[in-house]
């Protein structure tokens, strides 16, 4: 839903902005617009009940609240690798790659350049009780010892 809202042609960010300017400046601007986005589901899931306060004291894990701006970081950081990627990509030396290199290779290759900043993004989930709580939402498939 969210992917599709992002690419919609009136409702979206790159395909309005991609009209006036330049692929790069459109995939900046929906890089951006995703990080502010997450930040927004930061906020309303993180946002701390009324139980949970302690005076006006948040106690973690159970009560946590985000340290903002990290997610748009994260998503900035993505929009610099792919403006890179539009500046440089060309060079022989990754055409060379792009050419030897088996498809998963240069997958992972191209993936683990947003590893280094990952953090932004996940910090806020893994300090807090996302996962626990989450947990009761997803299937988990364990070997039951027999």
């Amino acid at each position: 839903v969210v992917h599709h809202r992002c690419k919609c042609r009136l409702r979206g960010v790159y395909k309005p902005v991609r009209t006036r300017f330049s692929r790069m400046t459109a995939s900046t601007a929906t890089f951006i617009a995703s990080g502010i986005f997450h930040e927004w589901i930061l906020a309303v899931l993180f946002s701390p009940e009324y139980n949970e306060l302690e005076g006006d004291a948040c106690i973690p894990p159970s009560c946590y609240r985000p340290g903002f701006g990290r997610s748009t970081l994260f998503f900035i950081w993505n929009a610099i690798i792919i403006a890179m990627e539009y500046l440089i990509g060309g060079a022989a030396i990754f055409q060379l790659a792009k050419r030897h290199l088996p498809s998963v290779i240069v997958s992972i290759l191209v993936s683990s350049l947003g590893l280094p900043m990952g953090h932004w993004f996940m910090n806020d989930y893994v300090r807090s009780d996302y996962f626990e709580d989450g947990q009761l939402g997803f299937p988990l498939v364990v070997r039951v010892p027999g």
